[in-house]
């Protein structure tokens, strides 16, 4: 569609242009609407009354201690104003129905406009309890139900593009921001066991000195949308008028940005048990791909942001720590050897759904969370003196 058309062609030189063959590019001067001549160059700007993002946080909380239990109830909250947001701004619904990308400004392509236009609230209550053991430990653990709300997910530094359908439709977009946990449960606890037989020197040494901690983390999964990645691929009859659209096609508000929502029922699921992912369903889709229907051409269909959740993480994590005395080294002489447990339970915490129609790995979930593993065992040493 561009006036300076591709060479296509295959590198054969490690030095620039890597033994590609460049098309020319004509010096013509600007033209009438401020772009080079001959060429739709990707720009970007930022407002000129660009504000500073504010921020108040807010928290009230009480604590008891009830026979020995500390006991705490706390809220927490947070406002944002003046987010910082960009997207392409040189697009409009229909663009491409007549068969070409103009755009608003057919001189550009891409024009990405930084603007103030993202506001996100943060609410939770925190409840905790922490209990000590004397000198011989502590166990601590928190729950809190949180929520968080924005109207715009940014890429890097809040300024990527294509990840909202319209952006003259930016605030009708307010969901669940896509780092929003609903439940979260933290606890955690070290115990240090005392000397049984301690005036017997083999068993000072053999049963002292041992204890035990843990960590336990679990949480609900976060959100994401269903959404259709791929580009505007109609049906046409012999007059030209579009018809409907081919299997798989996407962009169908037809604004040339491959990033759009299609129609969802009314009874989808939010969210699978994990049970759809594991076992013999293990890299089956979960979602029905033909319950999904495109909208009408130049329209954004019905997915709502953010609606639906990924499988939530559990993680149980302990050590064993035997410390042995070695009084020749002074006062703190002291060997420790430390079992970890990482992942103890061995648990398989799922990574994210594809949310994509348009990709064949649509409703699957195709590895484990980034941040967890397989059961892991590390064993170590350390002297101190």
């Amino acid at each position: 569609l561009l006036p300076i058309k591709p060479i296509f062609g295959i590198g054969n030189s490690d030095t620039y242009p890597y033994g590609f063959t460049l098309p020319a590019v004509p010096s013509t001067g600007l033209d009438q609407r401020g772009g080079l001549a001959g060429i739709q160059t990707s720009v970007g700007g930022i407002d000129p009354g660009l504000k500073a993002p504010r921020t108040m946080n807010y928290l009230i909380g009480a604590e008891r201690e009830v026979g020995g239990t500390v006991l705490g109830l706390n809220y927490s909250g947070s406002y944002s104003v003046n987010g910082i947001v960009g997207t392409d701004h040189n697009r409009f619904a229909g663009d491409l129905i007549d068969g070409r990308f103009d755009r608003l400004n057919p001189s550009f392509g891409a024009m990405t406009y930084i603007i103030n236009s993202n506001t996100i609230n943060y609410n939770a209550m925190i409840a905790s309890a922490r209990r000590r053991f004397g000198n011989r430990g502590v166990v601590q653990a928190s729950y809190t139900l949180g929520s968080t709300k924005d109207y715009y997910q940014g890429g890097s530094r809040s300024t990527g593009s294509g990840n909202i359908p319209d952006p003259s439709r930016l605030r009708d977009f307010q969901a669940k921001s896509a780092f929003d946990v609903r439940h979260r449960l933290s606890a955690s606890g070290v115990y240090r066991f005392g000397t049984p037989f301690k005036e017997n020197l083999i068993a000072k040494h053999v049963l002292g000195g041992w204890e035990i901690g843990s960590t336990v983390i679990a949480q609900t999964g976060t959100p994401y949308w269903i959404t259709n990645n791929a580009g505007f691929n109609p049906i046409r009859d012999a007059a030209g008028n579009i018809t409907g659209f081919r299997p798989l096609s996407g962009d169908y508000n037809a604004d040339g940005v491959n990033f759009d929502l299609p129609n969802v029922p009314a009874n989808f699921p939010s969210k699978f048990d994990r049970s759809n992912f594991l076992g013999s369903n293990a890299g089956r889709a979960a979602y029905d791909v033909n319950a999904i229907t495109a909208p009408a051409v130049g329209g954004i269909g019905n997915s709502p942001r953010n609606a639906f959740r990924q499988q939530g993480v559990l993680a149980v994590d302990g050590s064993v720590i035997k410390n042995n005395r070695l009084p020749m080294l002074g006062e703190t002489g002291n060997l420790q050897l430390k079992f970890e447990f990482f992942n103890a339970i061995n648990r398989v915490n799922l990574g994210g759904i594809n949310g994509n129609v348009a990709d064949p790995n649509f409703g699957r979930i195709l590895g484990q969370n980034g941040n967890s593993g397989p059961r892991t065992v590390q064993i170590g040493a350390r002297i101190a003196f």
